[in-house]
């Protein structure tokens, strides 16, 4: 990830960037990154790697 705030999470792609807004965890309702980051801050930090 390249930042991470409560609009979104923007990741690296092969040809630039894309900016998440909502984002689903396994078995769980879709949510926005910041109802995400509420309840799970050490989730999402600049550099890491999504899987």
């Amino acid at each position: 990830m390249v930042t991470v705030s409560d609009d979104g999470l923007t990741v690296a792609c092969g040809d630039g960037a894309v900016l998440l807004s909502r984002v689903q965890l396994p078995g769980k309702r879709p949510m926005t990154v910041a109802e995400v980051r509420r309840g799970h801050p050490e989730l999402f930090q600049p550099g890491a790697t999504l899987e």
